[in-house]
């Protein structure tokens, strides 16, 4: 079972930049993925509505620390493929940085070096992770007390990195004991009805100053 968590209304992008496009100026537009922690964005960047020829090469430049959170995995213009860091972006004092916006420059070069060209503008950051989900493994509702599941937090599906803290609340017959030190992966455990669903939630923080990156729940049906 995937209980899929609480999604930020500013995740997803229809167009990655905005702003006037001058005659030697390139445009680049999110054509998938969303803005958030773990997640990979897609961008194709053109010249005047028309795509850069399939051979170019495109590069981004974004300021410290956020461009060791950005990493380009497919320099191609038509396909620029990018993915996000899986943790919060920290300050000097290792606490998270509010979500922004941050300047960017996307590159375009042709294959023997030449200039094609730059995007410029400011890329939307959601330090925070927009899908977060509580995966139980093997559940089938209604389920009996005794019975126990894995259960493990995922956020743009991939495991909680060991930096961050998971913080669980239980809630009716159900408890919940970790596995893993940051209390990401554990165990549910049914216990005997009370007349309540067996509901829980998840809060995911930053271990120096605990401010939260994502937050999930999910419900099992004890019989």
């Amino acid at each position: 079972m995937r209980i899929f968590g609480w999604i930020s209304p500013a995740a997803t992008l229809l167009l990655l930049f905005a702003g006037p496009l001058m005659a030697d100026e390139l445009r680049a537009s999110l054509i998938r993925g969303s803005v958030q922690l773990g997640g990979q964005l897609v961008v194709v960047v053109q010249a005047a509505g028309r795509a850069l020829p399939e051979t170019a090469r495109c590069d981004v430049s974004v300021p410290e620390p956020y461009s060791r959170h950005l990493s380009v995995v497919d320099h191609s213009c038509n396909n620029m493929t990018m993915n996000q860091g899986i943790t919060p972006i920290l300050d000097e004092l290792g606490k998270a940085l509010p979500s922004g916006s941050i300047p960017y420059v996307i590159s375009a070069t042709a294959p023997d070096g030449s200039d094609l060209g730059q995007a410029q503008g400011e890329l939307p950051y959601n330090n925070q992770f927009s899908e977060l989900e509580i995966l139980i493994r093997d559940v089938r509702n209604p389920v009996s007390p005794g019975q126990s599941f894995s259960a493990s937090v995922l956020g743009a599906g991939q495991p909680i990195d060991g930096s961050l803290l998971c913080r669980w609340n239980t809630y009716g017959p159900v408890k919940f004991e970790a596995t893993a030190p940051n209390g990401c992966v554990g165990t549910l455990t049914a216990l005997p009805p009370d007349g309540r669903d067996a509901d829980m939630d998840v809060e995911i923080v930053n271990l120096v100053d605990m401010h939260a990156v994502g937050y999930a729940t999910a419900r099992m049906l004890v019989r």
